[in-house]
């Protein structure tokens, strides 16, 4: 199959975590794989796009209920180690309060991904900046 997923899948492995091992447990078992001669770089998240994410209701600043829309916690390396493509902006800073999103997002909430750079959206409880707009991935199956 030669479909565009926006994201790179060659020699992609894909190691899955619990959620029950520790922060420093993870860091050592991430160290110890990127030591390996063989591995290019590691990166981690919650899910694998081709599994699907998680959903939240995304909100205005006012907190008009606009859809609903999977999401994920990366590392800020993820989207370069997947090969995924920006639009516009930038990786997020590693804080709560910071955000990418995908072209459709940006359409969704009703701006160009340029325009969506710095916008503020609720998300769940929390107010969030967008700092990056991502080329469409495709999420879920790979059928």
């Amino acid at each position: 199959m030669n479909t565009d997923y926006g994201y790179s899948d060659d020699n992609l492995d894909i190691i899955v975590n619990d959620g029950q091992e520790s922060q420093e447990h993870t860091d050592a078992n991430m160290a110890a794989l990127k030591s390996l001669p063989y591995v290019e770089d590691i990166t981690s998240s919650i899910a694998a796009p081709s599994w699907g994410y998680s959903g939240e209701f995304i909100r205005n600043s006012t907190g008009k209920e606009l859809f609903s829309s999977r999401f994920d916690y990366v590392c800020s390396n993820y989207p370069e180690v997947m090969g995924m493509e920006f639009v516009a902006g930038k990786m997020a800073p590693s804080d709560s309060t910071s955000v990418i999103v995908n072209e459709l997002f940006a359409d969704k909430i009703g701006f160009t991904p340029e325009n969506a750079i710095g916008q503020t959206i609720k998300c769940g409880s929390d107010n969030v900046v967008i700092t990056g707009v991502l080329k469409n991935f495709k999420i879920g199956s790979y059928y």
